[in-house]
């Protein structure tokens, strides 16, 4: 527990690091002054939140630094946790995590696409977003695709088209790359999609009305006919319905924020509120976080408002007032260069928002602790009927693939608490002097992975074979070599090792049993298992072909004299892929820049 004498902190703003014996930072927090905030977490029955026994338990010092104002303590604080990611802190997903939606302004055919940052994109597009996932992402542009009849080919297949695709024959393109439109109409679509993405669908009626008046005056039938298509669709999607409720139209963007606070976990709801209707809300959930309600919602104000985004609120509707509201609202401001005013409900219309905020709020929270527990109890039946010595809250999964023993890769997949974890997911190449069985690239696979677990620490509680006795031995074996007795293995095998058969007896291999064990059908352990095997199967086989197709490329091209990166990158880049060019007529190389006659020749001698 904390000695140090609290009287020794300054009455003054500034940030507050707690770390435990070991100098990590357990939790960092800003305050108008921190003698008297830091009081507050020491004085008995003061705070009653359950993440705090658990945190004082662990300071062994608090660290101070003092700033000049609330913002500066603001940004500081943003900064620090972002770097140093306290436990007991929330900590919102970088933009890396999140799906958007992009449309290139430089493109003369732009098209919508679905798209994944590491950093903050820099480039000429329009980025909407970022979604809470990448399934909410795909649901909008497949929407996106039904409204506006943009093309969804890719630059080298425009360039290649010389009749419409199917998509134009069931009115989902107007086949810009065989000039069935004109520029100007392709450009009404995509201010049309670019204003709806922004939420302005109002707006969107009106251009379009107007456009389809125009064409049919100029009796452009067909491109009026286009018009209607499309204005007919967007009212049908955005008219009143038991599922869509619209409390009152209005001009103003509005985000409305709700937090719902239970057994020392938080879910924040932000429902989206666009021309009056209310959208599909976005949650954050963030387990065991030690700040106040406040101090929590101040935070995600700072991390979710102040990374760029297409599509920001004029005002954010706000669940409880905040001692730093005006430093918050000033940051904004600069920030994104406009006002977003921060305001808390005040009218009858405010506080019905807010009641349906926190229904929703409640529901989602519901629903993700019910899908906890029984994931809890799928886990705890696994350890049972696994006969496992250990609670498997990380499963990691290992499966080869290879074709003929050639290009030979392994995928290893990790399910974390019953959940797929893309970021611990591996992706291996093996060695070519690796011999070409199963069991060979297993014994390679899973020394990288134990060196990588010396490393940084993080060895999953059951290892998940796809095999029989001959794996399973292997793995153990690899592991008594590092001396590692704390982690289960099992391997599944399939009759046949098929992977397509559907329903069929499964058998479990356990360490120590030498006859294996039948897992009963449609028990829903089993589904797990082989959800988790099925998964790394087909990631392992996707890789494969990536890398067998990639290989191919660069042995077909590099052998070529004359065929270097840069006219191999000129010839992918106009003809999309390997296959693309042996299935175009020879002339079409003559179109590829950069290509002389005798280069030419030679394409045709060694890939015609």
């Amino acid at each position: 527990m904390y000695t140090i004498h609290l009287d020794t902190y300054p009455d003054a703003p500034g940030i507050y690091l707690m770390k435990d014996k070991e100098g990590s930072i357990l939790y960092i927090g800003k305050a108008k002054s921190l003698s008297k905030r830091l009081k507050q977490y020491f004085i008995p029955g003061r705070d009653t939140r359950i993440t705090i026994p658990a945190l004082l338990a662990k300071i062994d010092r608090i660290d101070t630094l003092l700033v000049s104002s609330e913002k500066e303590a603001l940004l500081l604080e943003n900064h620090l946790i972002k770097k140093h990611k306290p436990p007991f802190n929330i900590l919102l997903k970088d933009d890396k995590n999140y799906t958007t939606l992009s449309i290139d302004q430089a493109d003369p055919w732009p098209r919508i696409l679905l798209t994944r940052h590491g950093v903050r994109p820099k480039d000429s597009s329009l980025h909407f977003g970022p979604y809470p996932s990448g399934k909410a992402a795909r649901e909008v542009l497949e929407l996106m695709s039904q409204l506006f009849p943009l093309r969804q080919c890719s630059d080298a297949e425009f360039k290649r088209r010389k009749r419409p695709c199917l998509l134009y024959d069931i009115k989902r393109c107007i086949a810009p790359c065989v000039q069935k439109c004109t520029k100007h109409e392709y450009s009404t679509f995509v201010e049309g999609a670019t204003a709806f993405l922004r939420g302005h669908s109002q707006s969107v009626l009106q251009k379009l009305q107007k456009a389809m008046e125009e064409a049919s005056t100029a009796l452009e039938f067909e491109q009026a006919a286009s018009y209607l298509h499309t204005l007919r669709q967007i009212e049908q999607i955005t008219q009143p319905s038991p599922n869509l409720l619209v409390f009152q139209k209005t001009d103003k963007q509005m985000d409305i924020l709700f937090l719902h606070h239970e057994h020392g976990h938080t879910l924040v709801l932000c429902l989206p509120l666009r021309e009056g209707f209310c959208m599909p809300p976005q949650t954050f959930f963030f387990e065991a976080s030690a700040q106040e309600e406040e101090e929590l919602l101040s935070s995600f104000l700072v991390q979710h408002y102040t990374k760029e985004q297409s599509s920001l609120p004029d005002v954010i509707l706000l669940p409880l007032s905040l001692s730093d509201h005006d430093a918050i609202q000033e940051l904004l401001e600069e920030t994104h260069g406009r006002t977003i005013a921060l305001v808390t409900p005040r009218t009858r219309q405010h506080k019905e928002w807010m009641l349906l905020a926190e229904k929703n709020a409640k529901a989602a929270f519901s629903q993700r602790r019910e899908e906890q527990v029984q994931c809890d109890q799928l886990l705890s039946t696994l350890q049972t009927e696994l006969h496992l010595e250990h609670y498997p809250r990380v499963i990691e999964c290992i499966d080869t693939s290879h074709l003929s023993g050639s290009h030979p890769v392994a995928a290893l997949v990790t399910f974390t608490e019953g959940r797929e974890d893309r970021a611990q997911s591996k992706l291996y190449h093996i060695h070519d002097s690796i011999p070409g069985d199963d069991l060979g690239a297993l014994r390679y696979v899973m020394q990288k992975r134990l060196v990588r677990a010396e490393q940084e620490n993080n060895l999953p509680n059951l290892f998940l074979l796809d095999g029989g006795k001959t794996h399973l031995h292997t793995v153990l074996e690899l592991l008594r070599e590092k001396n590692i007795i704390h982690v289960d293995v099992r391997a599944l095998s399939k009759e046949q090792s098929r992977h397509d058969k559907g329903l069929s007896q499964e058998s479990l291999h356990i360490p120590g049993h030498t006859i294996p064990l039948l897992l009963p059908l449609r028990s829903p352990f089993l589904f797990f298992l082989q959800k988790i095997r099925d998964r790394t199967h087909d990631r392992a086989i996707a890789f494969q072909r990536k890398v067998r197709s990639k290989k191919a490329l660069q042995t077909s091209l590099d052998n070529i004299p004359g065929i270097g990166p840069i006219k191999k990158k000129r010839l992918l880049t106009h003809f999309g892929s390997l296959r693309n060019l042996l299935q175009s007529p020879v002339d079409e190389l003559y179109k590829v820049q950069g290509l002389t006659k005798q280069d030419i020749s030679l394409l045709i001698k060694h890939l015609f």
